[in-house]
């Protein structure tokens, strides 16, 4: 168990700020620089698997140097412990900005998320066009562009983290037929089927989530089965059919979306020169930039508290109504981790600033059947769970719920006291017929007798 004080690959752990399935991570010094540190947990350092994967991660993400991808500057193994130390990043994950702009009916502007967009698909283009050591291609593919891995900080500052599942030429572990990774939900359709991913996948999860960004609900809901199957049969509602929005957004997100590869955008790049296009047009006073995302966010920057908050998918409570309020100023907080944000509830104490652009978008009517991000996950298990790797007897013992003993849970019912209460014995039944006709023959007969009796010993 790691205690605050530790130290471990050369940095001091000060505080925990998340708790995932398998990892921790910690924010702590080393030397006088503030940084992360991402620990797998005990319970699975001992799974070759795992351990693979843990290790694949980081050597991916140690290649990646790029102002929208998160830094992971080394990575170390000390006392049977894996780790990676990593830049710590004072932001919110966009999910969680989503669920406080939701509760707070304050939809971030198209503008903002066309910024976010382009941010993650420059991040994402360095990735998809990473060079090895011999100067070939990595082909690395993120396979998880999800709202819990786009981070947003104070300044407006976008990052994309967790190349946990990414599919690289010089893997350590390989993926085995069959076995998809990922958050269903976000999959493009040739993931989920098995088929061979590559940067189109990870273009059509980042259409997802900014059609998710721009409508503030779920595009795909339901079962797991219900989601393959609106993936996978073509069931995408063009944003423009459900939200008042520019119509040049809705035709890149849907082209974006579209169901086969060859028909999304060539790269990443692409999108990056498509968003920039549209910006010059439809904001050309920057709106579109990293200063109005910063004051969009500043409210929703305020200390978290955990709960036991649902996880991205589940059926929200009607909306509340709209406030009109504004906020001068947001609250200091501490710096958060890449990934901590995932783990945590945030509640706004107070409400959206209101300089930010005026967006076009029209929040679902009050008591609608609304999805939306609060957790908002199951997770959360999330509503959609996302398949695992194969794990040995060991992690899947790990992961086991404790065995239930129906006496335990005898003594933990209420005491009730008994109270038997007898029942009045039934009545007999009446007597069937008379009795006065055996009395007299009866008595008629025992006269009979003493008669007789008296004649034949009483004349004696």
């Amino acid at each position: 168990m790691l205690s605050e004080g530790d130290v471990l690959g050369g940095v001091r752990l000060e505080r925990r700020v998340a708790l995932g399935g398998m990892a921790e991570i910690w924010a702590g010094r080393e030397g006088a620089s503030l940084v992360a540190v991402k620990v797998m947990l005990e319970a699975y350092s001992g799974d070759a698997t795992l351990r693979g994967m843990f290790h694949d991660e980081a050597n991916i993400a140690e290649r990646l140097l790029h102002e929208n991808v998160v830094r992971v500057y080394r990575h170390f193994e000390e006392d049977g412990l894996l780790g990676q130390v990593m830049e710590l990043v004072d932001g919110r994950d966009l999910r969680r900005l989503l669920q406080a702009a939701l509760k707070a009916r304050h939809p971030m502007p198209p503008s903002l998320a066309m910024f976010i967009g382009r941010a993650v698909a420059a991040g994402l283009h360095h990735a998809h066009t990473l060079l090895g050591a011999d100067g070939q291609p990595l082909e690395v593919v993120h396979r998880d562009v999800t709202p819990h891995n786009v981070l947003i900080d104070r300044r407006g500052g976008v990052r994309v983290l967790d190349f946990g599942v990414a599919r690289a030429r010089e893997r350590i572990t390989k993926t085995q037929a069959g076995v998809i990774k990922g958050k269903i939900a976000y999959m493009a359709p040739e993931q989920i089927l098995g088929r061979k991913v590559g940067p189109q996948s990870d273009i059509f999860s980042l259409g997802v989530v900014l059609w998710e960004t721009v409508a503030l609900r779920r595009l795909f809901t339901g079962s797991d089965v219900e989601i393959v199957n609106q993936i996978c049969g073509e069931d995408v509602a063009p944003l423009s059919d459900v939200m008042d929005v520019e119509e040049p957004v809705s035709a890149l997100i849907e082209h974006m979306l579209a169901p086969s590869p060859a028909e999304r955008p060539a790269s990443m790049q692409a999108v990056v020169d498509e968003i920039d296009r549209l910006s010059a047009v439809l904001w050309p006073r920057g709106e579109s930039s990293a200063g109005p995302l910063a004051a969009w966010a500043s409210a929703f920057f305020e200390p978290v508290k955990r709960t036991t908050a649902r996880l991205p998918g589940d059926r929200l409570a009607a909306i509340p109504p709209a406030t009109t309020h504004s906020t001068d100023s947001a609250r200091p907080e501490e710096a958060t981790l890449p990934g901590g944000a995932e783990f945590l509830e945030q509640t706004p104490v107070s409400p959206p600033r209101s300089d930010p652009p005026a967006a076009t978008v029209k929040l679902p009517e009050r008591g609608a059947d609304v999805r939306g991000f609060d957790d908002g996950a199951r997770d959360e298990p999330e509503p959609a769970p996302e398949p695992e790797p194969p794990r040995s007897s060991t992690a899947e013992r790990a992961l086991e719920p404790a065995p239930v003993r129906f006496d335990s849970l005898a003594r933990a019912l209420p005491k009730v006291p008994l109270r038997l209460t007898v029942p009045p014995a039934p009545p007999r039944p009446p007597p069937s017929g008379s009795l006065a006709p055996l009395l007299v023959g009866a008595g008629v007969t025992l006269a009979l007798s003493l008669a007789l009796l008296w004649r034949l010993f009483g004349a004696r």
